[in-house]
């Protein structure tokens, strides 16, 4: 309210006050830029039948410091460092609205059937990548050591993080990929979505882990972090679930309209709640969400409205700003020698071949199809 009025005051463009002054004029011109770019780029994309969330990384990476950014002149006046935190904090949000939507149309009774085979291919998924990421982490620590960054960093950790890197599934993008190709709704996509829902969520534990190491900390403070979590979920499917079916079941017996808008803003309350629970625990904030979610009445009007309000906008709006985001954080122009672009290809094709044949090995080991078993080794990756 205070930059707004000082624009009033000021005459705007008209007394010379540079256009991209405040934050909110910036955050609209970016906004612009990337929903314009991303979609131009995803209708290209759609010929080659390519998920439009590729697209959208890639024109993070071709609006950012790797390709147009490198006129600093343009990156200091669109995307300065100082904007994305702005970026960033709105695109979380709709991040987590859109788990909230994943959750929301992943059939639990799906997830349910395929539970054990899921958590045996999250664990496997994780384990294969992780074991190969330790083994090429003492080649890439001598490498990178001597520069100053890392200089500080201790082998233990960094070999910690470099593993739990390898073995992450990227949660967001596979979300997207099974949602908007409609593979959600398929036993593969159900088991995919579960093992990497895990997978998240082991991984911000060792994520802690690796930090508890640097920091000569706690480092039994994982497992707290994971059994919370754990008992969290609990905790919504055992205690909420029941009290939010029976709520729902009763504003909607009343059929008023207003009693369904204060529902629906609930629901809405209770996303926000959900993720700032699971954020405080120590991993994502789009685990709580996407949890909360799961447990939503399946044939209610809450469901359907929770899918027509808030879709449209998030996967319009803030998941582009989401993704493309990734894209402006990265510069690859910083892999500077051989040394560098050769640990790149080699950290890319061994967390590749780790994932496929930790996922797709137990997928097949579990009774799965070869077909089968190579789409979840796929979806992992």
């Amino acid at each position: 309210m205070i930059e707004t009025i000082r624009r009033l005051s000021t005459g705007g463009i008209f007394s010379n006050t540079p256009p991209l002054e405040d934050h909110l004029s910036r955050f609209l011109v970016q906004a612009a830029i990337i929903i314009g770019f991303c979609r131009t780029l995803s209708i290209i994309g759609s010929y080659l039948k390519q998920p439009r969330v590729i697209f959208e990384i890639i024109g993070g990476i071709l609006l950012g410091p790797s390709a147009i950014g490198r006129d600093g002149t343009y990156l200091e006046q669109i995307f300065p460092k100082s904007s994305l935190s702005y970026l960033g904090l709105v695109a979380e949000i709709g991040l987590v609205l859109y788990l909230f939507l994943v959750g929301l149309e992943l059939d639990p009774k799906l997830l349910l059937s395929h539970a054990r085979k899921a958590g045996g291919i999250a664990v496997m998924g994780m384990a294969v990548p992780f074991v190969l990421g330790i083994a090429i982490s003492q080649v890439m620590f001598d490498v990178l050591q001597p520069e100053d960054l890392y200089s500080n960093v201790s082998a233990p950790s960094f070999f910690v993080f470099i593993g739990t890197a390898m073995s992450i599934t990227a949660f967001p993008v596979l979300a997207r990929i099974l949602k908007e190709g409609g593979l959600i709704y398929t036993p593969p996509g159900a088991m995919a979505m579960g093992a990497a829902a895990l997978n998240d969520a082991i991984a911000w534990c060792l994520l802690v882990l690796a930090i508890s190491i640097a920091n000569s900390g706690n480092l039994p403070v994982a497992g707290y972090v994971f059994s919370c979590v754990a008992g969290f979920a609990m905790l919504l499917f055992v205690v909420v679930r029941p009290l939010l079916e029976v709520l729902v079941s009763y504003v909607e017996s009343q059929n008023n309209e207003a009693m369904s808008s204060n529902l629906f803003s609930f629901t809405l309350c209770m996303v926000f709640v959900c993720a700032f629970t699971t954020a405080v625990l120590g991993v994502d904030a789009i685990f709580g969400s996407f949890i909360f979610g799961l447990i939503i009445p399946r044939n209610s009007r809450l469901f359907h409205n929770c899918v027509e309000k808030i879709e449209d906008l998030v996967v319009s709006f803030t998941l582009p700003l989401y993704f493309t985001l990734s894209g402006l954080k990265t510069d690859v122009t910083t892999i500077r020698t051989k040394e560098e672009a050769a640990i790149t290809v080699l950290v890319c094709v061994v967390a590749s071949f780790g994932k496929f044949i930790g996922c797709g090995g137990t997928a097949l080991l579990s009774g799965m199809s070869v077909r089968e078993s190579a789409v979840v080794a796929s979806l992992m990756n």
